[in-house]
């Protein structure tokens, strides 16, 4: 054994450096800052070599964020444990703004050497691969979104309401096309809304064609065919239930789930008859985790909902196994 038993390293990343810091294993051993270095593997792999010829056993940490999992892969792959932290979670003092690299770096080193800090699940990178495609499928459904409202907005400004009953059919798209204006720049403004309204659909169904093709041998498709009939008739509203619930990251406490889904169906309950809710109605946990907390359509059918415990039930919490081909919840609501 070399000059330390254990080392607890803290890492502060960023897209072109890493700032690291060193904490020893005793409860009052020195925290130092290391130094910085470039975030490229090559460097990282330097780095942890000089640090494993000191410390027989070396325990990294790093804040979840933009530069994603491929640090704590690499890491993993040269033998050395590696925990990815929540940032909401990380203990902060009062009164402590000042935010440095550096400050950063020691920070979660000592506070890793404490047991302090919460880790989130790192998906593989299948998970991860499926994921981004459903991120991308997404991100293309609010650009078609944003591209109607933009359209609306127009319209508006200049008096043009459809007088129809329901818009984005084809009679609405013959409407359009037969608006007229004084000024040719608002034929052309209106021509390219509507262009831009088209190719995001477009792209739109594309997407969502590959994410089906795509997510056919990822090994939580039996989940997704098992809460179809149960959730929704849209694949891609239970593909993002099944990354926020079943693969929450963090995972998440089963009480905390409950009175989400609790506060949730009671303000649906009061008000579904009268207006249509979206994630907005919940003001606890992230936008996404709530928006797909209401696109379970626990409210379609009947009007009525499975006990919140029982929605609860169905997400696999910290004690999270690895999911596999097989793994089909037997507690489903229906």
């Amino acid at each position: 054994m070399d000059e330390y038993s254990e080392l607890f390293i803290g890492l502060d990343t960023s897209k072109s450096k890493i700032s690291v810091a060193v904490a020893e294993k005793e409860r009052n051993g020195e925290v130092r800052f290391f130094g910085n270095i470039s975030a490229e593997p090559a460097s990282v792999a330097s780095t942890v070599a000089k640090l494993a010829r000191r410390g027989a056993k070396l325990h990294f940490c790093y804040e979840a964020g933009p530069t994603g999992y491929e640090l704590h892969r690499q890491i993993i792959k040269l033998g050395h444990e590696c925990q990815v932290v929540a940032p909401s979670l990380i203990p902060k003092r009062p009164g402590d703004r000042v935010k440095t690299n550096r400050r950063d770096a020691v920070s979660l080193a000592r506070l890793h050497r404490a047991g302090e800090l919460t880790a989130v699940w790192v998906p593989d990178e299948a998970h991860e691969a499926v994921r981004d495609l459903v991120r991308a499928r997404e991100c293309a459904h609010a650009t078609a979104q944003k591209a109607r409202q933009q359209l609306r907005s127009f319209l508006l400004r200049h008096g043009r309401i459809y007088p129809g009953r329901t818009p984005w059919t084809r009679a609405h798209f013959r409407w359009l096309a037969a608006q007229s204006f004084s000024h040719p720049a608002h034929h052309i403004v209106l021509a390219e809304y509507i262009q831009a309204i088209e190719d995001a659909d477009v792209r739109e169904e594309r997407l969502t064609r590959q994410v089906a093709e795509v997510a056919a041998s990822w090994s939580m498709a039996p989940v997704v065919e098992a809460y179809l009939p149960r959730i929704s008739r849209d694949r891609p509203t239970v593909y993002r239930v099944v990354f926020k619930f079943h693969l929450a990251t963090p995972p998440l406490d089963k009480r905390w789930m409950t009175r989400l889904l609790q506060a949730g169906m009671t303000i649906l309950r009061g008000l579904y008859a009268f207006m249509r809710l979206r994630g907005a109605a919940l003001k606890s946990g992230k936008d996404d985790q709530r928006r797909a907390c209401l696109d379970r359509r626990v409210m379609r059918g009947s009007g009525t909902s499975p006990p919140c415990d029982e929605l609860a039930s169905t997400t696999n919490f910290a004690d999270r196994p690895a999911p596999t081909a097989g793994a089909v919840p037997a507690n489903l609501p229906h």
